[in-house]
């Protein structure tokens, strides 16, 4: 379709251009030296080609003549004839009568379309640059899946505690043109960098993990602090990407998505030689804006928005706690409900700021909020806003 698109242009170009030679009544007996716009008198060129003088001059006769062949395309009527009464209706080019004398020959519209040609090929390249500008249904179906499974993966990836797996592998390159302006924001805060990204939810989920490994490995002898144990004791955490909405930008280049994210959280904490289980669900949503590096489609801003975090009671982790034997704490589940990676008191670490905008848990006196921006079709980036949530 955009070849067929561009070729069709690039006849229409050369038509109103070329054979643009084409103007003044046949029956001005005189005609005036050419100006831009102004007639001409064709009747020269036209029996030039019009070799049976039938009035109508065909496609065979247009190419054995060696006239543009575009010119023909434009000017042809649906009986495949190009008249002089047609060809009188268009308005001449600059340049075209070479020696301004009001006539059209076949020698300069010959010579004019060969001085067209280079500038009716950049056309062509330009109209192929811009067809090329927008993507094609198959490459914008590939991408909406790629970047759904980006979304999948940055689950898992998070349940597992593998945090800082998933920035070196699916987030935007540490040496890259867009390291510095990666973000990941929630209500609170937002982490700005892909340095800061990795140190915070990468490396300090890692060693958060580590330390909690180690406190349960303290009071029960199967678990081995070791790497072989990692995630034991530490935070379970298990949210899905439902109802996905995704835009692929029409440049192919970046797009934007957003999910409700619904889970359950388990924090685990060792408290006088017991296990205490601090269990939670949560109803939140993500905005991402996604970017192709180098080819590959990366994680650039993942934005949270939490609408529910009810903590969830001593019945539905019964089992856990039954697991768990004389390790348990006997007090009852549960607690202050508080979403994953909301824990921060005090000043915001080195390279978190705080958002432009917090969204609002739900409440009986909140307004109904359509939050983070549902994504809609755009061209490029810079056309739409984006889902860091900070000053970029």
């Amino acid at each position: 379709m955009p070849q067929r698109f561009t070729m069709q242009r690039l006849a229409l170009l050369i038509a109103t251009s070329v054979a643009a030679t084409l103007a003044t009544p046949v029956a001005q007996a005189q005609p005036a030296p050419q100006d831009s716009g102004r007639g001409m008198d064709v009747r020269p060129f036209f029996r030039a080609v019009d070799r049976n003088r039938d009035g109508c001059a065909t496609r065979e006769e247009w190419l054995r003549a060696g006239a543009p062949i575009s010119s023909y395309e434009g000017l042809k009527d649906e009986r495949g004839c190009v008249t002089v009464e047609k060809m009188s209706k268009t308005p001449a080019p600059d340049g075209i009568d070479t020696n301004h004398d009001g006539q059209l020959t076949l020698a300069e519209m010959k010579a004019f379309d060969k001085k067209m040609a280079p500038l009716m090929a950049q056309r062509a390249a330009q109209d192929g640059a811009r067809a090329k500008a927008t993507i094609s249904d198959g490459e914008r179906a590939a991408a909406t899946w790629a970047v759904q499974n980006l979304m999948s993966r940055h689950e898992y990836m998070h349940a597992a505690g593998l945090n800082l797996e998933e920035v070196d592998s699916f987030w935007v390159a540490r040496d890259g043109k867009f390291a510095k302006t990666a973000a990941f924001a929630s209500p609170a805060w937002v982490m700005n960098g892909i340095e800061t990204i990795r140190g915070a939810y990468g490396q300090g989920s890692r060693k958060d993990a580590e330390a909690a490994r180690k406190a349960l490995s303290a009071i029960d002898p199967s678990v081995k602090d070791t790497e072989a144990f990692f995630g034991a004791g530490a935070e379970w955490v298990m949210h899905t990407s439902t109802t996905p909405i995704i835009e692929i930008a029409d440049d192919g280049q970046t797009a934007q998505g957003a999910w409700y994210s619904p889970g359950i959280g388990i924090m685990p904490t060792v408290v006088d030689g017991k296990v205490k289980l601090n269990p939670v669900m949560f109803w939140e949503k993500y905005g991402g804006d996604f970017v192709k590096e180098n080819g590959v489609w990366k994680i650039w801003h993942l934005q949270m928005a939490y609408d529910f975090v009810p903590g969830l009671p001593a019945e539905m982790v019964a089992d856990i706690q039954k697991k768990l034997g004389d390790l348990a704490w006997k007090g009852l589940a549960g607690g202050t409900a508080v979403e994953a990676g909301e824990r921060m008191n005090g000043a915001l670490p080195p390279g978190f700021s705080k958002p432009k905008y917090s969204y609002p848990a739900y409440s009986p006196q909140r307004p109904g909020i359509v939050y983070p921006h549902l994504p809609r079709p755009y061209k490029t980036w810079g056309e739409t806003y984006n889902n860091c949530n900070c000053d970029q």
